[in-house]
């Protein structure tokens, strides 16, 4: 229910049901009493077993939507970003109650949501993004068996530092000329990236 759309016509594509409470970004705001009287209507017309939630917007709309519900919430965390909205923050870490697994991408997540989210200290893991390993079937045809292939699968972001990691393999490569580095990642921020390498 969250986001901009980028990828709702990816999941239409690959036959996903979607039911789409939201018709803009403004139905995301915090005090949108029809966004969660929509999202409330959905839960009790799918009567789902367990619903997968991810921050900031799905979350806090469907810890409200089912505050009175037994139904398990998984919430699940990609990104150290923290919310901006004070009240939203603290209503966010309140409703970690109703959450019965965090789930975060890295440990840099997993500390990030304990300091800040899991204020009811509910069972919480690490579980790292898995990668399409279609995306890695240009090195065994462009490169010889005997090179070494350094490939990151990080969102191309600040906080990634991928900058760092393209230092130091400029270091690395000047010593082992058998090297090669590759990310393997839709380009939306290329442009960006090359700048700031």
């Amino acid at each position: 229910m969250a986001g901009v759309g980028e990828k709702l016509n990816e999941f239409y594509d690959a036959g996903i049901d979607i039911l789409n409470v939201c018709n803009s970004t403004k139905d995301l705001k915090a005090y949108k009493l029809s966004t969660l009287k929509k999202l409330k209507e959905a839960f009790n017309q799918l009567k789902p077993d367990i619903v997968h939630t991810m921050n900031f917007s799905a979350d806090y709309f469907s810890k409200l939507a089912l505050i009175n519900s037994k139904t398990p919430i998984v919430t699940h965390i990609h990104d150290t970003k923290i919310e901006e909205h004070l009240h939203r923050r603290a209503l966010n870490r309140f409703l970690s109650f109703r959450t019965s697994l965090y789930i975060s991408v890295s440990k840099a997540v997993y500390n990030m949501v304990e300091k800040i989210q899991n204020m009811f200290k509910k069972k919480h893991i690490v579980l790292y993004n898995a990668t399409n390993l279609y995306n890695f079937q240009w090195i065994k045809r462009v490169y010889p068996k005997n090179h070494f292939n350094i490939v990151s699968t990080a969102r191309l972001m600040s906080q990634k530092n991928l900058d760092s990691l393209v230092r130091a393999f400029a270091k690395i490569h000047k010593e082992f000329k058998n090297t090669t580095f590759a990310i393997a990642r839709r380009w939306q921020r290329k442009i960006q990236f090359r700048k700031s390498c």
